[in-house]
């Protein structure tokens, strides 16, 4: 699991780097790298998420905060289960989880401290998003892939339940 928090920092510090870069550099540029299809095109997102922007309503910080925390913490919770659980280590598993793990983490210092999220990637005419979000969504689906994998299917033949597991400290062995 240390490998993943390290892959998780390094990943954290790209995508904030590559925010201060645009913010201090090129907050006003506009490229186009595939006409009407891929485009950098900076935009600060203050609506703090995609459902509240698609909807054009701000959302309360302290509830986002909220969300991303119970969000962070139900995702380490998910990944130790499942690696409790599971006869080895699995590319998916550890993709999903450091992957998505970055994200909320990223998603928490873009509402904490930028006031909302510096998108910068314009896809098609459809949105504005940033590595987090690229970060979530390969997150997701690498999980969505493990839990539909073989190796999900076969694990320990004598699944301890989520609530036994819990209540014995979240034991990984």
């Amino acid at each position: 699991m240390k490998k993943q928090w390290l892959i998780a920092g390094i990943l954290i510090m790209l995508e904030q780097s590559i925010k201060v870069l645009i913010w201090n550099f090129a907050m006003e540029k506009r490229i186009t790298f595939i006409p009407n299809s891929l485009r950098f095109e900076p935009y600060q997102n203050t609506n703090l998420n995609w459902i509240a922007s698609m909807a054009s309503i701000v959302a309360p910080v302290f509830l986002m905060v909220l969300f991303q925390f119970t969000a962070a913490i139900g995702i380490m919770l998910l990944y130790r289960y499942q690696r409790y659980l599971a006869a080895q280590s699995n590319l998916w598993l550890d993709v999903g989880f450091c992957t998505a793990l970055t994200g909320i983490i990223c998603s928490f210092i873009d509402v904490v401290f930028w006031g909302g999220s510096l998108d910068y990637i314009g896809l098609f005419d459809w949105f504005i998003f940033d590595m987090k979000d690229v970060f979530l969504h390969v997150g997701w689906i690498s999980i969505f892939i493990w839990f539909n994998s073989s190796a999900y299917k076969t694990r320990k033949a004598e699944i301890t339940p989520f609530k036994v597991w819990l209540l014995s400290g979240c034991k990984l062995t």
